[in-house]
C-alpha cells in the first residue's frame, strides 16, 4: 500500500468528510462537496487517471485504499472527519467498511451505497449514525418519468408547492404557469436568473400545491399511465398471442370448407339451412354418419363428400398441431421472457444492470407494458424480470435486429441504461432511425457529454445517473436540512428552505439584498413554517426573524444560508 497518491498527512484533515470509491458516483459526489467549499479526502482502490486528473484539478486528496482498510482510513483522518460515504459498486465492500467505520467514534455520520435496500433497512441497527442510499433507486424514477413523457425536467417540492425545471418550449403548457427563468445555455455554460429565458434555458413552472412531501426532488406519481384502448390491448395480449398468424389461417380455412359445405349439401341433398350445417360439420370433423348418410346419393356427391371427409381430417391435424405448437410457444415465452404477439405503447429498457433492472419496477408499477434487452442471458437481473413476467430480448441492443425484435417500431420510449456510453449512444441513434417518433431517454456517466447530446440530437432526456444521486448522498453527509441540488449548464444549482434567525445573513434584509449578488433567488417565505407560504415576493420585502424562506442558487451560496439558519 502506497501513500496517498495526492494531498497532505492525515494530520491536516480535519472536520473534512471522506468518500470511499472512486468511480463516476464517488467522482460527482467529491466535486459537489467542493463545490459546497467542503474540505474532501477521496479513498480510491484502483488508479483511474482520469478522475484523479480531476479531482486533483481541485485540489481534492486522494489516497490508495480500500473502503475497509483501517490502515488508509487512519491516514484519511477518520477519527476527526464529519461523515463518511462508502460509494464502491462492491455492496459487500461497503458495508464492511461502514463496520469498520463505525469504531471509530459515534459522531462520525456514515452514508452507504447499497444496491439492496431490503439489507439495508435490516442492518440499520448496526449503526448509530447510518443513512443508506441507492444510486439506481435514487435516478430510476426520474429516468422512468422522463421516458414517460410526464415531464422533460426535475421536480421539486418545497414550501407546500411543486416545482418543476423544465426546458423552454414553443408548445409550453400554458396550465402550467412560468415562476422564473432560471437559466440560458449558451457554449454549455449557464445565464443564471435572466430576465426571460430564451429558447433552449432552463424555466421554474409551478405545477400546483404539494402539501404531503418534505422538500426534495418528488418522484413521478405512481398511476396508469394507459388509455382505454391500452388496457384492453395488454388484457387480451394472451388471446393475440395464441391466435397467432398460422392459427388464424388454419381457422379460416375451417370456416371456408363450413361454408361451402353447408350450402352445397344444401342445395344438393335438399337440406334446411341448420341441417345441412350439422351434416357438414359432422362430415369435416369424421365422427362418423348415423341419421344422414350419402348412401343413397348420386356419385358425384358421393366424392366430394369424400373429400370434404379427407380435408376435414387434414384441416383438424393441422388445427390441433398449430395450437399445440402456439400454446408450448406461449408457455415458453413465458418463462423465457421472450417477445411473442404485436407490443404497442411499451417502453424498451436497454441494459440490465442495477439502473436498468430498477426501472422495469418503476414501468410496472405504474401498469405499462415493458421489454427488456440485455447481452447475457446469465445476468442475475435477466432471470428475476423473467419471474417478473417482462419479455426479455438476448442481444445486442446497438443492432437493428435486436431492436425490432423488442418491437421498438410499435414503442413509445427507448431508455438506454448500459454501462458503456458509446453503446448507449448508438442504441439511441439506431431507435431513432427505426422509429422517429420515439422517445430517447439516454443514460450517460459522463455528464459533460450528457449535457452536449441532448442539446444537439433529438434526445429527450440524456442525464449522467451520477449526477442525479450525488447531490442526495452530499446532503445526507452534511446533514443540514433538506436542500436539493440539480445541474443546469455545469452549474450546481441548490433549492433549500431555510430559517430566517437573529443575526443571521437574510435577518432585516430586503429580498432585493440577497438577491443582488445575482447568485440566489427568493422564491417565496413563510411567517412560520407550518403556515402558507407567501409567493412572488416583491424586491422591497423585507424578511423577519423566525420567517422561512425558499431560496434557489448557486450550491456553495445556497448551502451557506442553510447552514447559517440550521
Amino acid at each position: 500500500m502506497t501513500e496517498g497518491t495526492t494531498g497532505p498527512g492525515s494530520s491536516a484533515y480535519s472536520n473534512h468528510h471522506i468518500v470511499c470509491g472512486l468511480n463516476t458516483l464517488g467522482l460527482r459526489l467529491a466535486e459537489h462537496l467542493h463545490t459546497l467549499g467542503e474540505q474532501v479526502v477521496v479513498i480510491r482502490s484502483e488508479a483511474k487517471p482520469a478522475f484523479e486528473s480531476a479531482l486533483s484539478a481541485l485540489g481534492i486528496s486522494i489516497l490508495d485504499g480500500g473502503p475497509d482498510d483501517e490502515l488508509a482510513l487512519g491516514r484519511a483522518g477518520i477519527d476527526r472527519a464529519q461523515a463518511m460515504a462508502l460509494v464502491a459498486d462492491d455492496d459487500l465492500g461497503n458495508l464492511r467498511g461502514a463496520l469498520i467505520a463505525a469504531k471509530h467514534g459515534d459522531s462520525l455520520r456514515i452514508v452507504l451505497r447499497l444496491f439492496n435496500e431490503d439489507l439495508g433497512e435490516r442492518i440499520k441497527d448496526l449503526f448509530e449514525d447510518c443513512v443508506i442510499l441507492s444510486q439506481s433507486a435514487i435516478a430510476a424514477p426520474f429516468l422512468a418519468a422522463a421516458a414517460l413523457g410526464e415531464y422533460d425536467g426535475e421536480r421539486i417540492a418545497i414550501a407546500g408547492r411543486a416545482l418543476l425545471v423544465e426546458r423552454t418550449r414553443t408548445d409550453t403548457d400554458r396550465n402550467r404557469p412560468v415562476l422564473m427563468a432560471l437559466a440560458n445555455i449558451s457554449g454549455g455554460k449557464a445565464e443564471l436568473f435572466p430576465p426571460q429565458a430564451e429558447p433552449g434555458g432552463q424555466v421554474i413552472t409551478d405545477l400546483g400545491p404539494f402539501e404531503d412531501a418534505a422538500p426534495g426532488r418528488l418522484r413521478a406519481p405512481a398511476h396508469d399511465q394507459r388509455t382505454v384502448a391500452d388496457k384492453w390491448w395488454a388484457a387480451t395480449s394472451t388471446v393475440r398471442q395464441l391466435l397467432d398468424t398460422r392459427l388464424r389461417i388454419v381457422l379460416a380455412t375451417m370456416v371456408t370448407l363450413v361454408v361451402a359445405g353447408t350450402v352445397y349439401f344444401s342445395i344438393a341433398k335438399g337440406l334446411s339451412p341448420i341441417t345441412s350445417l350439422y351434416f357438414t360439420v359432422v362430415t369435416l370433423s369424421t365422427v362418423g354418419y348415423g341419421d344422414i348418410n350419402l348412401q343413397n346419393d348420386p356419385a358425384t356427391v358421393k366424392l366430394v363428400g369424400i373429400g370434404f371427409i379427407m380435408l376435414g381430417a387434414t384441416a383438424l391435424a393441422i388445427f390441433f398441431a398449430v395450437l399445440t405448437d402456439t400454446i408450448i410457444g406461449v408457455r415458453l415465452a413465458q418463462v423465457l421472457g421472450s417477445v411473442r404477439g404485436r407490443m404497442r405503447n411499451h417502453v424498451i429498457v436497454c441494459g440490465l444492470g442495477n439502473i436498468g433492472f430498477r426501472l422495469l419496477g418503476e414501468f410496472l408499477e405504474q401498469g405499462v407494458q415493458v421489454v427488456a434487452i440485455d447481452r447475457d442471458d446469465d445476468s442475475r437481473h435477466v432471470a428475476a424480470a423473467r419471474r417478473m413476467g417482462i419479455p426479455v430480448v438476448i442481444g445486442d441492443a446497438t443492432l437493428t435486429e435486436t431492436l425490432k425484435a423488442a418491437q421498438v417500431e410499435h414503442a413509445q420510449a427507448v431508455v438506454t441504461a448500459t454501462d458503456n456510453d458509446v453503446a448507449d449512444l448508438q442504441v439511441a441513434v439506431t431507435a431513432r432511425a427505426l422509429h422517429t417518433g420515439v422517445r430517447i431517454i439516454l443514460r450517460l456517466f459522463d455528464n459533460e457529454l450528457s449535457t452536449a447530446v441532448e442539446q444537439r440530437f433529438n434526445i429527450h432526456i440524456s442525464r449522467s445517473t451520477a449526477v442525479i444521486a450525488a447531490p442526495v448522498f452530499a446532503t445526507e453527509m452534511l446533514g443540514r436540512g433538506p436542500v436539493t441540488t440539480i445541474h443546469v449548464g455545469g452549474e450546481a444549482l441548490a433549492f433549500a428552505e431555510c430559517d430566517v434567525v437573529a443575526g443571521g445573513p437574510a435577518a432585516g434584509k430586503r429580498v432585493s439584498d440577497l438577491q443582488a449578488s445575482g447568485e440566489l433567488r427568493v422564491l417565496a417565505a413563510a411567517p412560520k413554517p407550518t403556515e402558507p407560504a407567501e409567493w412572488h415576493l416583491p424586491d422591497s420585502r423585507v424578511l423577519s426573524v423566525g420567517e422561512r424562506i425558499a431560496v434557489v442558487g448557486r450550491a456553495a451560496v445556497v448551502q451557506g444560508l442553510a447552514g447559517e439558519a440550521s
